[in-house]
């Protein structure tokens, strides 16, 4: 069993979550995420909590705003896609959810985007300057 990050924990939590978006919890939902949380050894306070979000979720978003890297929040959104879809039925508020996950991940990335662009045409002014001067 493996030791887990606060952000792996973070996503675990989000797994249930996400299996809970439609109402319910189909059996497809149910074996992705125990399938998950059995890889994992969790303390006796975050088991509690686990239990009690298996019965109580909170809401995606809020796993998702907790989280700090964009690496994590990419791929919590990368496991809305996958546990939306593994019951075959990709709802109404599926959709919902999924597309104000994305959003708020697109926004999360604008400054990067914006940073590797910046960086990009330094490059590019960089390139052009030592072409001509060599």
């Amino acid at each position: 069993m493996k030791q887990i990050t606060n952000e792996q924990y973070l996503t675990l939590r989000g797994l249930l979550a996400l299996a809970h978006v439609d109402g319910k919890m189909a059996e497809e939902e149910l074996s992705f995420v125990d399938k998950r949380l059995k890889e994992h050894t969790f303390s006796p306070e975050q088991q509690a909590v686990l239990d009690h979000e298996r019965r109580n979720p909170v809401g995606p978003l809020v796993i998702y705003q907790e989280m700090e890297t964009l690496k994590s929040k990419g791929w919590f959104v990368s496991m809305a896609r996958m546990i939306f879809h593994a019951d075959n039925e990709f709802c109404t508020t599926e959709k919902v959810v999924l597309s104000r996950l994305e959003n708020e991940h697109n926004q999360n990335l604008k400054p990067v985007l914006n940073t590797l662009k910046e960086d990009m045409e330094q490059v590019r002014t960089d390139v052009k300057f030592n072409l001509q001067t060599s």
